[in-house]
């Protein structure tokens, strides 16, 4: 009776099989390693020499900026803002993560009154997309405030989405 497959070839494409994916792999993560090492350079950190300063792609740097919120990347004019900052010697912006202006819009999607907390509202994360992607392209530093404090109390907190009586997720009671 004749065999259907040679076990030896068959181990042998196995094991050939095997190799490539070992080789792809250690290739793969060669690259990793040399994408996080040079990120890690890159990034924004301590000045080596001196612990007083920042440094920033492996530079000493002086952060200068200033904006017109402080929630920045919800304004509409916000690449122009941006290419303003950068073309009088800016290289930093703070921005917190609130919603509280007229014409800003919050993270949760609003359904019919009240927002679904287990949705994300696509315009804010587009909005928050965008000014990292362009601070990026224009080489301009980022702080981010991810709880803006004012967004809880007051006056914005009657219309806040994590106000039980804003959202169909929990009330009062449940709170």
């Amino acid at each position: 009776m004749k065999m259907l497959c040679n076990p030896y070839i068959t181990i042998c494409k196995i094991v050939l099989v095997l190799l490539i994916y070992i080789s792809l792999s250690s290739i793969a993560e060669d690259t990793k390693v040399k994408r996080d090492t040079e990120m890690d350079k890159n990034r924004i950190q301590i000045y080596k020499e001196n612990p007083r300063y920042w440094q920033y792609k492996g530079e000493p740097v002086l952060l200068i900026g200033g904006s017109v919120e402080d929630n920045l990347f919800q304004i509409p004019n916000l690449r122009e803002h941006l290419e303003l900052l950068k073309s009088v010697g800016g290289n930093y912006v703070r921005s917190t993560m609130s919603w509280v202006d007229e014409g800003d819009v919050p993270f949760h999607k609003k359904v019919g009154d009240k927002y679904d907390l287990n949705q994300w509202n696509d315009e804010f994360w587009i909005r928050f997309r965008n000014f990292i992607m362009w601070t990026h392209e224009l080489d301009i530093i980022v702080q981010i405030e991810v709880w803006a404090t004012f967004s809880y109390y007051r006056e914005p907190w009657d219309t806040n989405p994590f106000n039980p009586k804003n959202n169909s997720n929990y009330t009062v009671k449940s709170y």
